[in-house]
């Protein structure tokens, strides 16, 4: 199970295809190339196979499994060198240095580690400007080969596949469950008998991040948390108190691609404005002294209070990539929400919050 997990996800939504037998070598197809090209495969830095793409435009690499440590799992990256009318297929064990870039090639990398036993076979398109990579534990499946792709030029169809985790920038949003720690406890003290909160509250979440590579990047967000109520009453008094606020975050994150899912961590700085709202009800009280009734007069009160400052964030989650240039992801966390009051006499704020956010991720030019 656990070589499953690690491939997983080269091809999660293709591994449900039926009518697969096994291979019996390592194998590279290689799809839209020109016709005639000269595609070479590369293995840690030494060429072991060669073919001229045919008409259409393919070409199929084989290499034949090894004793020892060929024929052992091994996660590998993939790249593919433009050198003219030749397409360099270069397939880099993990602890093996990357080879040169020979003189006039183009590199582009297919991003993420994969899992190369001896019977994966792999199907590169080497037609758009960023490579796609299908993975199969065993023969491709024919689906694989007869539906067709169309150039960078954007004429004809193109096939929408599952795509690997990708560097630069994204944007994504989504909603934020948000859960303040002490908040109603503090709000209600010890000598409310009837209070209640809701704490949990919903907001949106926006941003953008971007990763310098598959395993570093960097992210700004922005969350709206909303209104967060609470209310208590005694025998002779009710209030309630409401915190409206927001937070923008500023993260460094650490990834850990694998396949077509990047899981991540993440941590950094929080700034956070909020405005604190306290509207209480006092009945009138009526006493008796000397066997006279006196009515001591209630009222209402109003206090309103600013704070904002900066604190600390971290937390983690997961993004998986679909087809084309949107992702899904989902993550958690808690942030600590400290300042002072931006007037005289209003509350400080000292609070966490954990938070649980999912939504959609884009990649602006991802095909």
């Amino acid at each position: 199970m656990q070589g499953l997990w690690r491939s997983l996800i080269c091809a999660a939504a293709l591994a449900a295809t039926v009518g697969v037998g096994v291979a019996t070598a390592q194998t590279v197809v290689v799809r839209n190339a020109p016709a005639g090209a000269t595609i070479e495969l590369v293995l840690n830095g030494t060429s072991v196979a060669t073919a001229a793409a045919d008409s259409a435009g393919e070409a199929r690499l084989t290499v034949q499994p090894q004793a020892g440590a060929a024929a052992a799992d091994r996660d590998v990256r993939m790249l593919v060198d433009r050198c003219g009318t030749t397409f360099r297929i270069v397939i880099v064990e993990r602890g093996f240095d990357t080879p040169a870039i020979p003189s006039a090639c183009d590199r582009r990398e297919v991003t993420g580690l994969y899992l190369m036993r001896p019977i994966t076979n792999f199907v590169v398109d080497v037609a758009p400007s960023t490579p796609d990579l299908w993975l199969r534990q065993g023969e491709v499946p024919n689906e694989w080969m007869t539906s067709e792709r169309a150039p960078d030029s954007g004429s004809g169809s193109r096939r929408r596949s599952f795509s690997p985790v990708n560097t630069g920038i994204e944007l994504f949003g989504g909603p934020t469950f948000i859960d303040f720690s002490h908040y109603a406890a503090r709000a209600c003290g010890s000598s409310v008998p009837a209070c209640t909160s809701d704490a949990y509250r919903l907001g949106p979440t926006i941003g953008g991040t971007y990763w310098l590579r598959p395993f570093m990047g960097f992210e700004g967000s922005y969350v709206k948390g909303g209104q967060t109520t609470v209310a208590g009453s005694g025998s002779d008094f009710r209030f309630t108190s409401s915190l409206d606020f927001s937070v923008v975050n500023i993260v460094g994150k650490v990834g850990l691609p694998v396949g077509l899912v990047r899981f991540y961590g993440q941590g950094g700085t929080t700034y956070h404005n909020a405005t604190l709202t306290e509207y209480q009800v006092v009945d009138d009280k009526a006493i008796t002294v000397d066997g006279v009734t006196l009515t001591i007069p209630g009222g209402t009160h109003t206090l309103v209070g600013e704070t904002s400052g900066w604190g600390w964030t971290f937390g983690g989650g997961a993004e998986m990539w679909l087809a084309g240039p949107m992702a899904v992801y989902a993550e958690a966390g808690m942030s600590w929400l400290r300042g002072e009051g931006q007037t005289t006499g209003s509350s400080a704020l000292d609070d966490r919050i954990k938070y649980i956010g999912f939504g959609l991720r884009y990649h602006p030019g991802r095909r």
